[in-house]
């Protein structure tokens, strides 16, 4: 089956999050991106570099881009509502 991007991360640990949250609701997902050692023909190890995309199944998509768009919601309501006291 065909799979869909849902996420694009800005760090492995950005990913490895999401793909967590997406798999705890019963959504398999994957992570992909380019590693130096797919540049350069596996001479290096897995420090990831550009785009580091969670994919999930076609048909698993829409949900999937529904639970992330609630978790980054809630994240951004918990960082409105910390502040820290001088």
């Amino acid at each position: 089956m065909k799979t869909l991007k849902v996420y694009s991360a800005t760090s492995r640990m950005d990913a490895e999050l999401i793909k967590s949250i997406l798999e705890n609701e019963g959504i398999p997902a994957i992570i992909s991106a380019e590693t130096y050692g797919q540049l350069l023909g596996g001479a290096f190890g897995p420090p990831m570099i550009g785009e580091i995309r969670v994919l999930v199944r076609q048909d698993h998509a829409e949900l999937a881009r529904k639970i992330i768009s609630e978790v980054r919601i809630g994240a951004e309501s918990i960082r409105e509502n910390t502040y820290i006291e001088e």
